[in-house]
């Protein structure tokens, strides 16, 4: 009997398992076409355990962003670690860089989310959150990472570039286009970082 006992998960467990399958269903069909149900079905669990944890989608995409956000900031972490050679303004551009043309689940939620905003008032109020507290979280990393001057990176003109050139890049194919150019993005945070930092100097 002993042998066939269940071994209960943590909270924490269950709702990484849960975000992790809920990523996977909104890659697969999108945000708007996951229901709780479906959710529910997938990861295996009764429906008092599933609301135990999240009241509907919406919880659910805000839970999973986050974790994709920590997982971004671990990832920058292990990049700065391994390229100590490189001046901050070499590491903040290459990030910066990166974080534009990569192709991870992350970018790829993202996009969705940006898509189906448009026309759901919800979604759009659920969106501008998702930013704020992705703000807080980027002010604390910046902190640890001893890179203060990328608050500015946080501001909205900078925010509305970086959604014009993730989407030009997801929707217009013009990935190719920057990957066989990278000074040309480089090149405009540093100055755009440069103009902001002496605009606010003390």
């Amino acid at each position: 009997m002993t042998g066939n006992k269940r071994i209960r998960k943590t909270a924490e467990e269950r709702k990484a398992e849960i975000c992790e399958i809920a990523k996977e269903i909104i890659l697969k069909k999108g945000f708007r076409n996951m229901t709780m149900d479906e959710l529910i079905d997938a990861v295996g669990i009764s429906k008092g355990g599933m609301y135990h944890h999240y009241k509907n989608t919406k919880d659910v995409l805000r839970d999973v962003v986050k974790r994709l956000n920590l997982k971004r900031y671990d990832n920058i972490t292990e990049f700065i670690s391994q390229n100590k050679e490189m001046s901050k303004e070499e590491l903040i551009a290459e990030i910066n860089f990166q974080k534009l043309l990569d192709e991870s689940d992350e970018k790829k939620i993202y996009c969705q989310f940006l898509l189906e905003i448009d026309d759901d008032e919800e979604l759009k109020e659920l969106y501008n959150r998702i930013f704020e507290e992705g703000v807080e979280d980027f002010l604390v990393a910046i902190e640890k990472f001893g890179m203060p001057e990328l608050k500015v990176l946080t501001y909205p003109v900078y925010h509305a570039f970086m959604k014009s050139i993730i989407l030009g890049v997801e929707l217009l194919g013009t990935r190719e286009v920057f990957e066989q150019n990278p000074e040309f993005l480089k090149e405009i945070t540093l100055n755009y970082i440069k103009k902001y930092n002496s605009e606010n100097k003390d």
